[in-house]
């Protein structure tokens, strides 16, 4: 059993040059960054997020709206309701990738009071 796990350790010994072998070949220039030609994704700090309408005011009636959403072609996003807006639903698709448009209903409003709500998109409210 010693012999095996002597063998063992030197075999993955034998196995980390070699990958550090291949790794160096596979990226002999330190200068560039890997993957920086051809570019096709984006990351999440590439993207910026606007919708229209910024700003909705409804009456008290039970109702309908849509958000329609501006971004990169690759940048995904989510629309959230603000958990204290239990009277917004979405009643589209809640994710999406570039452009596109989000909808919502709302219900009637029974009390006196105003009530705001916010949903948020893309870390824009």
């Amino acid at each position: 059993m010693k012999d095996a796990s002597h063998f063992f350790k030197k075999g993955m010994a034998l196995l980390l040059l070699i990958f550090a072998g291949l790794t160096a070949h596979a990226n002999p220039s330190r200068m560039e960054a890997p993957y920086s030609k051809g570019k096709t994704s984006s990351s999440a700090a590439d993207c910026t997020y606007t919708f229209s309408p910024a700003n909705k005011t409804v009456s008290a009636e039970a109702g309908r709206g849509e958000l329609t959403v501006t971004t990169g072609a690759n940048c995904t996003w989510t629309v959230a309701v603000d958990a204290a807006a239990g009277w917004i639903t979405i009643t589209s698709d809640a994710n999406g990738t570039g452009a596109g448009m989000a909808a919502y209903s709302y219900k009637a409003n029974m009390s006196p009071e105003q009530r705001t709500g916010t949903l948020t998109i893309g870390a824009q409210t």
